[in-house]
Parts: structure tokens; sequence; C-alpha cells
């Protein structure tokens, strides 16, 4: 193949798809594979300059960029959960020359992806609620990694299509509470308030010895700390861990985090706690209004 039909055919796959980092990512390895480094340079200022989706030109385009980047139809349903075209995954699940991947394929890992991004349009089609009743992923595939990955996005419309899914739906306090955990690392406030208020095998929110209150502390969540730490039934206490969760907030700089576990009215942790280790990490991190407030 010359060089002049390879670029070609590099801009009839490529010159519209949305600029974003996985595109980018997505577009130079094909541009490496297709054309060398003259393409990655032109595969660059492509995305760089174009806006719209590939979406609005159909789905065989990003198909088969997919299929030819990915080496295979079931990596590139994958890809596709990933990017939302759900006219791509379509596309794929389709047969071709009789063979089409499942939707189930790899153990549910398009529906993962889908869900880890948020797609909850791909994650409908995937389940069968668009109408694609093949071979379709259970809900609790792969460990509950779906739910897992949409938690810790705080995607919260695909957390709840996942737990309200009929027969198998995951259960909000499967793999080890890991969906709140996340979720309150991230502080998605609304995520969290969904999985401890659900209805059925709700986690706790003092989980695994209060990780979700030290991790949302740890990364300044201070509404996440104040719901966990407030909740009406198994509360996490203030001071858990001998006050992990004022150490950890007191080394990253918290300011608020800090004043709120020092001020709460049940178990709040000391200033002193675990010998002075909040103080010192606060020191160290030159964090001046925490250590006024650990020493006040």
């Amino acid at each position: 193949m010359g060089g002049d039909r390879r670029e070609m055919t590099w801009h009839e796959l490529v010159h519209e798809l949305p600029p974003d980092l996985l595109t980018n990512v997505l577009v130079m390895g094909c541009a490496w594979r297709l054309g060398g480094g003259l393409a990655v340079h032109s595969a660059t200022s492509v995305c760089r300059g174009w806006r719209a989706a590939v979406m609005a030109r159909g789905a065989a385009p990003l198909a088969a960029l997919l299929v030819a980047f990915h080496g295979s139809r079931d990596r590139a349903l994958v890809g596709a959960a990933r990017l939302g075209s759900t006219s791509a995954v379509t596309h794929l699940l389709r047969k071709q020359d009789g063979v089409a991947p499942r939707a189930n394929c790899q153990d549910g890992l398009a529906l993962v992806a889908a869900a880890a991004c948020g797609r909850i349009d791909v994650v409908r089609l995937l389940l069968g609620l668009l109408g694609w009743p093949e071979a379709a992923p259970r809900a609790d595939c792969g460990r509950v990694r779906a739910l897992v990955q949409s938690a810790a996005g705080g995607h919260i419309e695909v957390v709840r299509l996942l737990l309200g899914w009929h027969e198998p739906a995951p259960p909000a306090a499967d793999c080890g509470d890991e969906p709140l955990v996340q979720s309150a690392a991230g502080g998605h406030i609304e995520v969290v308030r969904l999985l401890l208020g659900w209805p059925s095998a709700a986690p706790r929110a003092d989980c695994r010895d209060s990780e979700a209150l030290v991790h949302a502390a740890e990364r300044g969540h201070v509404e996440v700390v104040r719901l966990l730490l407030g909740w009406p039934s198994a509360a996490p206490r203030a001071d858990c861990r001998g006050g992990a969760a004022l150490v950890w907030a007191a080394a990253r700089g918290h300011v608020e985090v800090v004043r709120l576990l020092l001020g709460w009215p049940e178990a709040a942790p000391r200033a002193s706690c675990q010998e002075g280790l909040a103080l010192v990490r606060a020191a160290r991190g030159g964090h001046v209004e925490v250590v006024r407030l650990l020493l006040g």
C-alpha cells in the first residue's frame, strides 16, 4: 500500500473524531500503524481542530477504526462502549461473515467500560433495554465491576440502573463495599447517599473500619464526611482508627474537614491523637491554618 492511499484511508476514518484524551490516544495509535510519524503529527492536528463527534457520520467509520486499532471485534466492542457510541456498538454486534462478538464477551467488559464512563445509553443497550436481546451481560458481571466503576466515576444514573436491574442485580454491599468507598473517595455525595439508602443490601456507613470516611477526609470532601458522620444508622465515629481521618485531612491541608472533625459532637478526635501526628504532618506540609486549628 502506497503512502498516498494510506493517508487517504486515514482521513476517511478519523477526521471527525471528538478531541478528548481517549480519542487522541486511539487516533495517534492508529496513525502510527497506518502511516508512521507524519501521520501521527497529522492526526494530532486533526484531533485538535475538529469538534464534531464521529457518531454524526454513522457507525461504520468508527467501528472500522476500532477494529483496526484493537485487532478484534470483541475488543473493538469494548472501545465503542467506552466512547459511548450506541450505533457503533450495534454495528459491531451485528453478524459479519456469520460471526459477531457476544454482548457479554470478556465477562461483560463492554458493560464495565460503558458504566465506568457514564455511557448510560450503551449500558441500557448491552443489558437488553434497547432491543439487543442476545447474550446480554449480567448486571452483576465481573464481580460487580460495572457498579464499582460507575460509583467511582459518580455516574449516579448508571449506578441506579444497575442496582435496580432485574435478576441478577448486583447488591449494593457486594465487592467488600467497594462502590461506597470509591464514591466517597471521589466526593460523589449523591452516589454515596444512594448506596447508603438503597432498600436492600445497603452498605454500612462505617464499613471496612470506616474506610469511606477516611478516604473522603483525606481528599477534602467535607460534605461527604458530614453525610457519613451523620448517617442515622451505623455511622462511623469521627475518631475512628485512632483519629486516622483527622490525621489524613491535616496532612493534606483540608481545613474545613479538620474543623468539622474536631467539632463533631460525638466521639470527636483529639487534636493530639496518635502522639500529635496530625500536627506533625500539617506542619511538614506547610498547612498553617490547619496547624492553628490543631493548636487552638
